[in-house]
């Protein structure tokens, strides 16, 4: 029995699921998870100095819908029409994205957030929009006329 925040945080870590009993979670250390545990016998550290329970409890790791509460979720749901700005998407889970994002200074304020699907908003983690754009011309094969479009879908959905 793994809580998901401990797997999320090791890539090799997504493979495992309930592989381990639970006797053998209850009796690592504080300061380790189970992630490593398959390959190697040995558990890994978590974030040095940091135990378990202050690791799954660290501040604002919650979704930016969460943060934001139900009726302003739904307000820049509707607002951006439930399509993806990036690639026009209307069907699937979608997910609130930061323009700028928060780790280069970006806030969720209702300025700086747009509805994307959630291949979209992996895809891009924290990069630039510029850089983004970039990206989806030359490793995905986008044309000019995509990503222009794609910028005017952003433009046109913050202006609302």
């Amino acid at each position: 029995m793994i809580p998901g925040s401990y797997r999320r945080h090791c890539a090799s870590a997504r493979k495992h699921t309930e592989t381990f009993a639970y006797v053998w979670y209850r009796q690592l250390p504080e300061t380790s998870c189970m992630c490593a545990y398959a390959t190697t016998g040995t558990p890994c550290a978590l974030v040095p100095g940091m135990t378990r329970s202050q690791y799954a409890a660290r501040p604002r790791r919650e979704s930016v819908a969460k943060r934001l509460g139900v009726r302003r979720t739904r307000a820049l749901m509707a607002r951006g029409c439930h399509r993806c700005v990036y690639c026009g998407a209307t069907e699937g889970p979608m997910h609130l994205d930061h323009v700028i994002p928060r780790s280069q200074g970006g806030s969720d304020t209702a300025d700086n957030l747009c509805v994307s699907c959630a291949s979209c908003n992996s895809r891009r983690q924290d990069m630039s929009l510029r850089r983004y754009m970039r990206y989806l011309r030359e490793q995905l094969g986008w044309t000019g006329a995509q990503t222009t479009l794609c910028l005017r879908r952003v433009r046109a959905q913050l202006a609302r």
